[in-house]
């Protein structure tokens, strides 16, 4: 028996009790138990109230719970619908089973549960029809996105800067004084007139800085969007341009706005050494460059040239059919380029072995070229002017300019 029951057996009990003590009071005083009757009255009136709120209360309750009940079935009917609609699509419950290729799909989906690899391992992605989402399409696993962007066009950059004599200045004009013509000393006797020397030549070098522009767009969504950092990734993009325009200037720039190209000057071009063949480089030709540029200059003096350069003069053989030239190994294990002991720097940007070009360079770069910046690469971020297209535009530039200072110190060889 619940408490509940107990407590109502009670209440009843009581009221029994009060019905026989008024009913005794009766027999003895009808008169005086005329008011006791009506609190009695009361009493079970007020009873039989409770009793009734009390079931109303019990009835809503059961209703609330079949309406929960009721609920609760449905759900559990809608998932059951969902799994047999799975079923369904992978051939389960449908007239003859699953076909071949529907038993392939669930085999790899199934597979690819319990393996956990990036990609169906034991079956063919194309066993799911991608493109329909009935045939499994929606469950095809996305591809693994690296983090990593792999460079398909790699540039070779000509080492511009590590080569020339690089320093920033603060003006828009940079002017270096040079000295063309030396004073000569002559002999005299005690009472000899000394005669005035007019060979000494001072003059001066102008380098004016230009700017160097790289010019990008990308739309709001691939920032937002990207995994990858869009902004960052155009940084370093323009800093790789920036460095290979660098480079291919200092070989061959021919603009108005552009660094003087060695190739192209015409002190330098002038004096030009034959390589002592109209198609090719020559061992001969190369000792004849190696010998154009006095001494002083020689200590620091490299040979630039592009890698099929370097390894024409590596194919070449003396009359026993032995390499004229051979390279280095390094303790590192790196490998040291040289030719005839003078350490050679593979740029790019040198022009290739032909006819009447220059593909090579010798000299103390240091000394016969001058690189001044004015500014570092700086970056404006543009979301307004193309803000109706939702595009932002990014503009890298930066003011640098450069020329032959010293042509005396650099020589370059011609293919004749």
């Amino acid at each position: 028996m619940t408490d509940e029951e107990k407590k109502e057996l009670e209440s009843k009990e009581e009221l029994i009790k009060g019905v026989k003590a008024l009913r005794e009071k009766l027999e003895k005083d009808p008169l005086a138990t005329e008011a006791a009757m009506k609190a009695m009255e009361e009493k079970v009136t007020a009873k039989m109230d409770e009793d009734q709120k009390n079931h109303d209360t019990e009835i809503e309750t059961l209703k609330e719970e079949k309406e929960k009940s009721e609920k609760e079935m449905k759900d559990a009917l809608d998932k059951l619908h969902v799994k047999v609609d799975r079923l369904n699509m992978f051939g389960e419950g449908k007239p003859g089973g699953r076909t071949d290729e529907q038993k392939a799909q669930m085999a790899a989906l199934t597979d690819y549960a319990r393996d956990k690899h990036h990609g169906l391992a034991k079956h063919d992605e194309k066993t799911y029809v991608v493109g329909t989402d009935a045939a499994a399409g929606h469950l095809v696993v996305p591809p693994y996105f690296d983090t990593e962007i792999i460079d398909q066009a790699r540039l070779e950059i000509t080492p511009a800067l590590a080569l020339a004599k690089y320093e920033k200045i603060p003006a828009n004009q940079y002017e270096v004084p040079t000295i063309t013509g030396h004073a000569v000393a002559t002999w005299s006797g005690e009472t000899t007139a000394t005669v005035e020397d007019t060979t000494m030549e001072v003059g001066k070098e102008t380098i004016r800085p230009n700017y160097m522009n790289i010019y990008l767009k990308t739309s709001r969504a691939l920032v937002v969007d990207s995994a990858y950092n869009i902004e960052g990734l155009f940084k370093d993009e323009a800093a790789k341009a920036a460095a290979k325009l660098l480079g291919s200037s200092f070989c061959t720039g021919a603009t108005v706005y552009s660094l003087e190209g060695i190739t192209i000057n015409a002190t330098i071009v002038a004096a030009a050494v034959a390589s002592g063949s109209a198609t090719n480089v020559t061992a001969d030709g190369l000792l004849d460059l190696l010998a154009a540029p006095k001494t002083n200059y020689t200590t620091r003096a490299k040979l630039l040239m592009r890698r099929a350069t370097l390894f024409a003069f590596y194919k070449l053989k003396d009359g026993q059919g032995d390499y004229l030239f051979r390279w280095n190994a390094q303790m590192d294990g790196t490998v040291a380029y040289t030719l005839s002991g003078v350490p050679v720097v593979e740029c790019a940007d040198m022009p290739a072995i032909a006819g009447a070009a220059l593909p090579i360079a010798y000299g103390d770069f240091v000394e016969g070229y001058k690189i001044v910046d004015v500014e570092g690469m700086s970056m404006i971020n543009d979301p307004y002017s193309s803000k109706t297209q939702r595009i932002i535009e990014y503009m890298f530039y930066k003011r640098i300019g450069g020329k032959v200072t010293n042509p005396e110190a650099i020589y370059v060889q011609t293919i004749a």
